[in-house]
């Protein structure tokens, strides 16, 4: 992977992170998706009326699964915000992912 590799938007806003989804199938309920989310301070406001309105809101970057990883686009949830060494680290879930993916 080269440095780029991380380049991606969440609801549009541009940083750098990644998902992995991790199968669930043992418990009969499909699969999830973790991922974390780097980006400016100043998209704080947009991306904390989001997670409070539970609003989905679009991925679009590396996802990991088991052996292979590729560029996604998925509707996630905002679970977590807080700064990080001058940046927001964002934490989102999405429940029942596709296994097309």
């Amino acid at each position: 992977m080269t440095k780029d590799d991380d380049r991606a938007t969440l609801g549009g806003l541009n940083g750098r992170g990644y998902a992995v989804v991790e199968s669930l199938a043992s418990l009969g309920k499909g699969r999830r998706l973790n991922g974390l989310f780097r980006t400016s301070p100043e998209h704080r406001v947009r991306l904390t009326e989001d997670l409070t309105a539970r609003q989905r809101i679009l991925f679009d970057g590396p996802v990991h699964f088991r052996h292979h990883s590729k560029r996604a686009e998925l509707e996630v949830e905002l679970a977590r915000i807080e700064d990080e060494k001058g940046q927001l680290l964002v934490e989102f879930i999405a429940q029942d992912v596709p296994y097309s993916l």
